[in-house]
């Protein structure tokens, strides 16, 4: 849902609901919030935590901006974004290992291998031995790939949200995928090394 609410406690919605369908307790969710002067002093846009939307939407992230008139402000507008189309969109990417998307405070917003991950620690998801090394590692690099403990940790963070996607893949499973894509290339130079061997003879 996009919304339009003003500090007057007025609200325009998309797509439309009727009166009944709009608990004005969205003036106190974080996406209406985060855009008042008070928690955003300056005027920028924001992205919220995961929280539960009164739309019926279940667990949402919020993302809007404040509209000033000079130093007036005149409305906040914010768009909620379902948890479970974040699932929808990770499940549609092709992946060995699993994907995990990771807001600021490096809490799951999605992830492949579960419906109802929103609101666990990444730290939950990985080796104790990972903790240290994958958390500091995502604090200074905007991607990269971390291979510990058995384990391959692929990551990128996003430009445009404070989010970061992993992929989480174990060593063997990888080994294992390599191996089912060379192994008939490599069949076939051996077959031919051998026939060039006996005709040459």
């Amino acid at each position: 849902s996009i919304y339009f609410a003003t500090p007057r406690g007025v609200a325009y919605i998309y797509p439309w609901r009727s009166k009944d369908g709009f608990d004005e307790s969205f003036f106190v969710s974080d996406s209406y919030q985060f855009g008042l002067p008070q928690a955003n002093p300056g005027r920028a846009p924001f992205w919220t935590p995961v929280y539960k939307s009164d739309a019926a939407m279940g667990p949402v992230v919020g993302h809007g901006m404040p509209i000033y008139d000079g130093n007036r402000l005149v409305a906040v507008v914010a768009m909620e974004v379902a948890v479970s189309d974040l699932q929808g969109f990770l499940r549609a990417v092709d992946s060995q290992g699993t994907l995990m998307l990771t807001d600021a405070r490096r809490v799951i917003l999605a992830e492949t291998a579960s419906n109802s991950s929103a609101m666990t620690p990444l730290v939950s998801r990985l080796p104790a031995s990972l903790h240290g090394t994958v958390l500091g590692t995502l604090s200074q690099k905007r991607m990269g790939q971390i291979v510990e403990d058995g384990v391959v940790v692929s990551f990128r963070r996003f430009e445009s949200a404070p989010w970061v996607l992993l992929e989480v893949l174990p060593l063997t499973q990888l080994h294992a995928a390599v191996a089912g894509t060379y192994a008939l290339p490599a069949a076939i130079y051996l077959g031919v090394l051998v026939a060039l061997f006996v005709l040459d003879r």
